[in-house]
């Protein structure tokens, strides 16, 4: 027959183990639980920088939309002061090159 301590020592044991079982379940829930919130962060962190993505294409599209108008304005107005006066257009375009090629000679 088992004596009173050897049964009181058996029930620690057992009860240790419960314990122990209880811990790693915890641990495991635990565990599951930073898996799903590190899935729903990096889904919030793509679905955000898609968006701040497409929101730069746009502006960016805007920009270059606004960009090729002021080119486009630009040239225009410069072929237009070249026909009205082309003997000028010719003297400033020969002192330029005469400017830049004395400015590289150096």
């Amino acid at each position: 027959m088992a004596s009173a301590q050897s049964a009181t020592s058996t029930s620690k044991w057992a009860n240790g183990k419960d314990h122990k079982s209880a811990a790693e379940g915890a641990v495991e829930q635990d565990f599951r639980d930073a898996r799903e919130t590190a899935a729903r962060f990096s889904l919030a962190v793509r679905s955000s920088a898609t968006h701040f993505g497409e929101h730069v294409q746009r502006r960016m599209a805007a920009q270059a939309a606004r960009a090729a108008q002021k080119v486009h304005r630009a040239r225009t107005k410069a072929q237009d002061r070249v026909r009205k006066r082309p003997l000028s257009a010719i003297g400033i375009a020969a002192a330029a090159g005469i400017l830049v090629g004395i400015l590289t000679r150096r």
